[in-house]
């Protein structure tokens, strides 16, 4: 899978989640995190890439930060 597709899986995946979590103002790194143990848990193929230099979950955190969709 490119990125660009992970990308956009990750972040409809994201907005699912957060639709199942009770309203919060602004989404955290917390809930981040929460998010990415769900798919570890899960065993998501999403987390089926290698990190250049980060962990998955620092790769994860950025994009949802990047993207506007946490606060840090």
């Amino acid at each position: 899978m490119r990125y660009h597709e992970r990308k956009s899986f990750l972040l409809r995946e994201w907005d699912r989640w957060l639709q199942t979590q009770p309203d919060d103002l602004q989404p955290t790194a917390r809930d981040a995190l929460q998010f990415f143990c769900k798919l570890q848990d899960m065993q998501s193929p999403l987390l089926d890439f290698r990190p250049r230099r980060n962990d998955r979950w620092r790769v994860i955190h950025a994009l949802l930060l990047n993207e506007g969709r946490v606060s840090d």
